[in-house]
């Protein structure tokens, strides 16, 4: 028997935004699709539009070729969080799966034509798997256990970078490690970062030969970069350098390795110009334009943005209606329960 309708619910595990108290009242948050993916200046000046507006999406990613983009919408209806594809020049939208589930990180492939994504059903952690864009592609997974949500496909093709966190080591405080599919030598899973630090967001440099990621070693998250070396057994290598020093939370590159974009711990975008070869000499930080905290907790989904092939032009969260959520308080909502109606008597 219903009690309350449109509550976000995490399929995977049952979770849901409600809570019952001792003496049996219910709250919960109601449910408001109020979001969209927007085209931004480096001023944070909206220019455009990506994809359908009041819906509940928190992050997009472009294909290299420039022509789509990729993102995960929550449909509250079903309960289900899945891919759907824009195409950049005439923003049609079509939804790339529809089986049940919550899909989210999408991660292209260099020719642009599969996607690498999460993958959470009932009864198993989320894995990394693999589909073409096509509206008939099946679904492939790369390995069956374990938390894996991928954050980047190397530009020669040959990775899939995916790190192990998830909601079980989050509240246990294990940390996160990296690891790489290496999709040349039957799928084999190699561990890159492991340690006792928190690291993520994993992604090459646009050149393939430097990794990026976050790392909490200086007791918060900051960006880092590492040499990476493919041949033999692949592995990051020499020193890490340190790129931020105010806390980070996700970041991009543009694509001639010039700039590096990072979100910050303050929901602003910064820039950093880079010089990678043959030791990487860093700029100043400079700070570009802020991602609201409405758009940044728009669904329970990946945190990020991403960035045009020039770096001039951002995706980013935005918010498209002004009717938010709200929390509600229901006390004695059993009485108005089929069985605890009084009788009627003719």
């Amino acid at each position: 028997m219903p009690v309350a309708n449109k509550i976000h619910s995490f399929r995977p595990s049952g979770a849901g935004d409600f809570s019952v108290s001792s003496s049996g009242a219910i709250a919960y948050q109601s449910f408001a699709s109020r979001s969209q993916l927007v085209w931004v200046d480096r001023e944070g000046r909206q220019v455009g539009s990506a994809g359908p507006a009041n819906v509940n999406v928190k992050s997009g990613r472009l294909s290299p070729d420039g022509r789509k983009l990729a993102t995960a919408i929550y449909d509250v209806e079903r309960g289900a969080q899945n891919l759907w594809i824009v195409d950049i020049k005439s923003n049609a939208v079509r939804e790339l799966t529809l089986e049940p589930g919550v899909r989210d990180a999408p991660v292209w492939s260099p020719d642009s034509k599969t996607l690498g994504f999460l993958h959470g059903f009932v009864g198993r952690l989320p894995q990394v798997r693999i589909r073409g864009v096509g509206e008939n592609d099946a679904e492939e997974a790369l390995a069956p256990d374990g938390f894996q949500m991928p954050t980047d496909w190397s530009p020669d093709g040959r990775f899939i970078v995916f790190e192990n966190t998830g909601i079980a080591r989050l509240s246990s405080d294990i940390q996160s490690d990296v690891f790489m599919f290496d999709l040349a030598h039957g799928r084999k899973v190699i561990p890159v970062l492991s340690t006792r630090f928190h690291e993520s967001n994993a992604t090459f440099s646009p050149d393939g030969k430097w990794l990026t990621f976050t790392s909490n070693e200086s007791g918060r998250p900051e960006v880092y970069v590492q040499a990476f070396e493919s041949t033999g057994a692949p592995r990051v290598t020499g020193e890490r350098h340190l790129i931020t020093r105010s806390g980070a939370q996700a970041l991009r590159w543009r694509r001639d390795g010039k700039e590096l974009f990072y979100l910050a711990l303050d929901g602003r975008v910064y820039a950093v110009p880079v010089k990678l070869s043959p030791k990487p000499e860093l700029g100043p930080a400079t700070p570009l334009f802020t991602i609201s905290t409405e758009a940044r907790a728009a669904i329970h989904s990946i945190l990020g943005f991403d960035v045009s092939p020039d770096g001039q032009r951002f995706l980013i969260p935005a918010v498209t209606s002004q009717d938010g959520p709200s929390l509600v308080v229901m006390q004695n909502w059993e009485a108005a329960l089929p069985q605890n109606r009084p009788k009627t008597i003719p």
